[in-house]
């Protein structure tokens, strides 16, 4: 079983052509830079359930992880590329939309993102849980809230009572919040209190603020990691990791492998799960590339840990 831990569903980003700010993009080696205006690609289509299916289908994906997320959760993204909340649609109810029969529901595993900054997010919880809710997804340092806030202990403690998964997006705010030290303190508080409750970390804890992911190589990483090892329900997605300069690599995105054959090497590979942040991926590469970096092309990886990475430990964390 191949399981995709990380996706959404929208109705839109509305274009964002025509912009007058250009961006210098460099390459992996820093040697050359392009300059181009601001034009966001992944606005030119809908990003329905039935697309994400079909695209699942043609890459071999049985099941995906689906978050809801709100204009307001991207209200951080839209400022910072000079748009708006009404660059976006989409929501709850336009996700559940394509939940309507079991076959669906059985594929697109509905998880609903948690944001106290944003009107009747946790206060909605119980709705979600009747709603069918398969687990709840926060972005803590984005959104400006501690891991270990008092409301996020209360969504911890329901998780723990509804034996649901929690995702952290640990995704800096381009502002800045804690440090990431104060993170893995708070990550480790949270998973050693909550230990029958699974949690994943995107980008496998190299958390991304600005340009790119930090470096595996970074020694603050190391305390990261060291946690992650002290504790079984702590699992890694690895969308493909992104170096600063990543918007410019091409599949199979050598600099990635490189970093993931780092991530393996610091905690194996039973804490990892593939993800394809789709349709975020969109800016980089097909959904299909988005299986094959490691699929194909992970080749210090055995035939079992690739199979381990691209759903076993899924299984595990979401307890199928």
């Amino acid at each position: 079983m191949i399981v995709d831990t990380e996706a959404l569903l929208c109705y839109r980003f509305f274009p964002l052509y025509g912009r007058e700010t250009k961006k210098v993009y460099w390459s992996p080696k820093r040697d050359r830079s392009w300059e181009f205006t601001l034009a966001n690609p992944m606005t030119n289509r809908e990003f329905t359930g039935d697309l994400i299916l079909a695209e699942m289908d043609r890459a071999g994906v049985d099941k995906a992880i689906v978050q809801t997320v709100y204009p307001e959760d991207f209200r951080q993204f839209f400022e910072y590329f000079g748009a708006s909340l009404e660059n976006y649609v989409g929501g709850k109810e336009y996700t559940l939309s394509f939940l309507n029969n079991n076959e669906t529901r059985n594929r697109l595993l509905w998880f609903n993102c948690i944001n106290l900054n944003r009107k009747g997010s946790f206060e909605g919880i119980a709705q979600d849980i009747k709603d069918g809710v398969r687990g709840f997804k926060i972005f803590p340092r984005w959104h400006f809230f501690r891991i270990d806030d008092a409301k996020m202990m209360e969504l911890y403690q329901t998780c723990s009572e509804n034996k649901l998964p929690v995702g952290l997006g640990l995704e800096n705010s381009w502002r800045g919040t804690y440090d990431h030290r104060s993170m893995t303190e708070q990550i480790a508080g949270v998973t050693r209190k909550y230990d029958d409750v699974n949690f994943l970390i995107d980008h496998a804890g190299l958390t991304v603020a600005g340009e790119g992911c930090v470096s595996p190589e970074d020694p603050e990483v190391q305390p990261f990691f060291d946690m992650v090892n002290k504790r079984e329900n702590i699992y890694l997605g690895c969308y493909f990791l992104m170096p600063p300069g990543h918007e410019v690599e091409e599949y199979p995105f050598p600099t990635s492998l490189k970093w993931l054959k780092m991530v393996v090497k610091r905690v194996g590979v039973e804490k990892l799960t593939w993800a394809s942040d789709y349709p975020f991926s969109e800016n980089h590469a097909k959904y299909v590339q988005m299986i094959d970096w490691i699929r194909r092309h992970a080749d210090f990886l055995s035939e079992e840990e690739r199979a381990m990475v691209l759903g076993g430990n899924a299984k595990r964390y979401l307890r199928l």
